[in-house]
């Protein structure tokens, strides 16, 4: 920038930077050139719902999304025989207790930098994860994340559609059984009333309502 505008440019200490990457709300992470995790910042763990000691050690292919594995393993040997320095791709993470009945899917953009020395060799893989829902974007970049999000969630209803088929039939059947005991216990309260008109004194007409008949004679002889 040209020196008139006032800027002053800073430079960051590498304790200031280590803490940038250590507390962002982003996904860092640090892969061995094998694909087994060596560092995740809090929030990549956050992301995969998992604690930071359940995800070191593990790899990479054990939390993608299946259909993820092979573009993901394509373009991460590219990186480390060279013939790319990075690459970004949209990707599915399966965070820890997903399973096949109960899918916990999370999508969000990768991005992969290879990590070399000196030397040139490679020494492994420098990774971010930004998901979808979660990070600023333009009007336009939030349509689109929207759409991604919703096609997950079509896929996911088109995977296990007898578990949602179920839970809708339950939720009507639930409602229809709520509904008939109302009208039973309706029921049950005009029945009870009924008797109490029956049975009780106090509905009974009163003395002056019930029209007189003829007058009995006079018997009394000492009038």
């Amino acid at each position: 920038m040209p020196a008139d505008e006032g800027l002053i440019e800073y430079t960051v200490s590498a304790s200031d930077a280590i803490d940038f990457i250590v507390e962002s709300p982003t996904g860092y992470a640090e892969v061995s050139p094998d694909g087994h995790f060596r560092w995740v910042n809090q929030a990549y763990a956050n992301l995969l719902n998992a604690h930071r000691e359940q995800i070191l050690g593990t790899h990479w292919k054990k939390w993608t999304h299946p259909e993820d594995v092979n573009l993901d393993a394509d373009l991460s040997r590219k990186v480390a025989a060279g013939q790319l320095r990075q690459y970004r791709m949209v990707k599915r993470y399966k965070q820890l207790g997903s399973t096949d009945a109960v899918p916990r899917i999370i999508w969000g953009e990768l991005s992969v930098f290879g990590k070399f020395d000196g030397n040139g060799i490679f020494i492994g893989y420098r990774v971010s994860f930004v998901p979808y829902l979660n990070h600023d974007s333009s009007e336009g970049s939030s349509k689109i994340d929207y759409e991604k999000w919703l096609h997950s969630l079509l896929r996911l209803l088109a995977d296990n559609w007898k578990t949602a088929v179920a839970v809708i039939l339950t939720l009507v059947g639930s409602t229809f059984a709520n509904s008939g005991r109302l009208l039973e216990q309706l029921q049950e309260i005009q029945e009870t009333k009924e008797k109490l008109d029956e049975s009780s004194p106090f509905f009974l007409p009163s003395p002056a309502s019930v029209p007189s008949g003829p007058s009995s004679p006079n018997t009394d002889s000492t009038k």
